[in-house]
């Protein structure tokens, strides 16, 4: 009788260990409170509290120190699957990108391993190949991490790298025509697919006013402002592109990707640029970083930023300064109520407290808080009693809506579905 006998008895214990390896991978994989306790009850093969504490200083960013503790874990398990990642993966930080290579192949390179430790390894590869110079490369080993079911966070970031390396790839391929201006250098190809009948000779007129149009607003001073290249796209390369914004932003300075559709989307880009060394990147509040671009935008789709705040709050929608505040939380917002919220907040800043609040804010690591003097609470009671001030047209009023409505997609910003479109 099938599944008697010895036989049966070896493939029921079979299954019983494959689950058993299924669970302490994701159970080993995952917090790092958990693992520790797993760990000392000696439950997770393989990994030790120097792996952990290497993993742990990884996600802080302190990349010096989990290397140290990543190779300390590596002389306590030769040929590990999960300390050669973690190695590849903090050496790419580090811009040690041939020693992690050699990591990450090491690591791919042994059977027993877990299913994310694979798709990470892959997709610090396909980050490597990109910088080097190999998009092809990357592009077709992203796409074989993509073909099959990937843990959520490395499967976005996958997704996100083989759009940065098919814009690239793109750019370099086609977009080799130039026209230079005083702020820029506008790429393009001629053909009527890549131009999509737009007219070169004026978007770069109106890419030169959005860079007068920041310098006068903000009173920046000319001789510091970069020489900015924008890559013009076909519009049906609009998922690609801005797939690619978050990754293009963080190794290519100085660049930026866009379609034709979406070239109103540069004036809020340009000030990012030109405020660039201003900006304490990684600790200053997204929402003020992105809410200076949006006062200068103004006024998105001609409605001003209280006005949009004056209807999420009639609808219930509008989000606390607290959360608007929160890094993590302003990110997870509708891009709509965050980037209108943020915009309107900061155009109150500067009215009641000045440009150099917010650039103190923004540049020296203070908080707003410790800039105006005034406790969060106190400049939110403020800033709500100039945007109840604003009336508010029924135009106005269905427009927000729609807009909010978009903004809750997932492709909400893409082709001018959102915050990003603005012509």
């Amino acid at each position: 009788m099938k599944g008697s006998g010895r036989d049966g008895l070896r493939q029921r214990s079979n299954k019983i260990y494959q689950r058993y390896k299924a669970l302490r991978s994701v159970i080993c994989g995952g917090s790092i409170v958990v693992v520790l306790l797993l760990v000392a009850a000696g439950y997770c093969k393989g990994v030790t509290g120097s792996l952990l504490k290497g993993e742990l200083l990884f996600q802080q960013g302190h990349l010096e120190q989990a290397l140290e503790s990543l190779l300390k874990a590596q002389e306590e398990t030769p040929g590990d699957a999960r300390v050669l990642s973690g190695l590849g993966r903090t050496r790419f930080h580090l811009q040690q990108y041939q020693e992690a290579r050699e990591n990450l192949l090491r690591s791919l390179a042994i059977a027993d391993r877990a299913d994310w430790v694979t798709c990470w390894s892959n997709v610090y590869l396909g980050k490597i190949d990109i910088l080097q110079g190999e998009a092809a490369e990357a592009l077709n080993r992203l796409s074989m991490v993509l073909q099959r079911p990937q843990p959520t966070g490395c499967a976005l970031e996958a997704k996100k790298n083989k759009a940065f390396a098919g814009v690239i790839q793109y750019s370099r391929q086609v977009l080799n025509l130039q026209h230079v201006s005083n702020c820029c250098t506008l790429h393009y190809a001629t053909t009527a697919e890549t131009t999509d009948g737009v007219d070169v000779s004026s978007l770069a007129i109106q890419v030169q006013s959005y860079s007068e149009q920041i310098i006068r607003i903000l009173d920046l001073d000319e001789r510091r402002i970069p020489q900015v290249d924008i890559f013009l796209h076909p519009d049906i390369q609009a998922r690609e592109v801005w797939q690619s914004q978050e990754i293009i932003a963080r190794y290519r300075p100085n660049e930026f990707h866009v379609t034709y559709n979406n070239i109103g989307y540069v004036l809020h880009e340009l000030v990012h640029f030109y405020t660039a060394d201003k900006v304490a990147v990684h600790k200053a509040s997204p929402a003020l970083i992105e809410g200076l671009a949006e006062y200068v935008v103004g006024q998105p789709w001609g409605v001003p930023l209280h006005t949009w705040v004056m209807v999420f709050g009639r609808r219930g929608d509008r989000a606390p300064l607290s959360e608007l505040l929160d890094s993590r939380s302003f990110r997870r917002m509708n891009p709509i109520i965050a980037y209108a919220e943020a915009g309107s907040f900061v155009e109150f800043i500067i009215s009641a407290y000045g440009l150099e609040s917010i650039f103190k804010s923004l540049g020296e690591e203070c908080s707003i808080s410790e800039v105006t003097g005034k406790s969060i609470a106190e400049l939110e009671e403020q800033w709500l009693k100039v945007v109840t001030r604003q009336e508010v047209s029924t135009a106005e009023a269905e427009l927000v809506g729609i807009r909010l409505q978009l903004g809750t997609g997932s492709d909400a910003t893409i082709a001018g579905e959102g915050w990003g479109g603005r012509r």
